[in-house]
């Protein structure tokens, strides 16, 4: 059975995602009011933990191809104690800071890698760029400032189109929109781009994550 001292080549198990999860986010219930097939929390989070792996092997990639040398994030506690400081009220150079201290690493490029890497598991935004990584879309730049500071005032900005008037009925869903309307839907794994526009207005991006969402709204 895997946990959590093991290394990020190896993929989470079944069993262990519930604790990943509670790491990330926070105890939960293990049974969610959800029409579908997967009715627990460690099949629910199926698609969750293949973005979780695909980013596992980003921050391999990028350490290995920029530098020759490996990340000091090795493992999934590696993750998590990084994902606890990341939830406090601290700025990124404090973040910093502690992670150094507890990972004994001094580089600061792979630092910086580091925290954008946990920051995207934890919030499923795409947050800095990394070398290998060929996705549209656009990253988020956080520079300066707690994490949670930064989120809440990107996604509070005022819209610069009103839409107190719109009304929008049940058909209009994202098969539709495809089909009659003509935009194409671009499925998305950051939540940073969700409706953003494309290509001149002919496509759209749509953040497919339900089970990331619904997980959220039990917080």
């Amino acid at each position: 059975m895997s946990s959590l001292e093991s290394s990020l080549k190896d993929h989470v198990s079944l069993a262990l995602r519930p604790v990943v999860v509670d790491h990330l986010w926070g105890q939960q219930p293990t049974q969610f009011i959800f029409s579908g097939e997967h009715q627990n929390l460690e099949a629910y989070f199926d698609i969750y933990f293949k973005y979780y792996a695909q980013q596992c092997d980003l921050i391999g990639h990028e350490s290995y191809d920029e530098r020759g040398d490996c990340s000091p994030v090795q493992t999934h506690r590696d993750i998590m104690v990084i994902a606890q400081l990341l939830q406090q009220p601290l700025t990124r150079a404090e973040v910093r800071k502690r992670m150094s201290d507890y990972l004994k690493s001094e580089d600061k490029d792979h630092l910086e890698s580091s925290i954008n890497f946990v920051a995207r598991l934890l919030l499923m935004i795409r947050i800095g760029d990394v070398t290998p990584e060929c996705s549209r879309g656009r990253p988020l730049k956080w520079k300066e400032g707690d994490l949670g500071e930064f989120v809440h005032n990107y996604f509070s900005a005022c819209p610069t189109r009103g839409n107190d008037r719109i009304k929008l009925e049940k058909s209009f869903n994202a098969l539709n929109v495809q089909r009659i309307g003509g935009i194409k839907i671009l499925w998305t794994d950051n939540l940073a781009d969700h409706l953003r526009m494309e290509d001149d207005d002919t496509a759209v991006f749509v953040f497919h994550h339900a089970s990331f969402l619904e997980h959220q709204s039990h917080k």
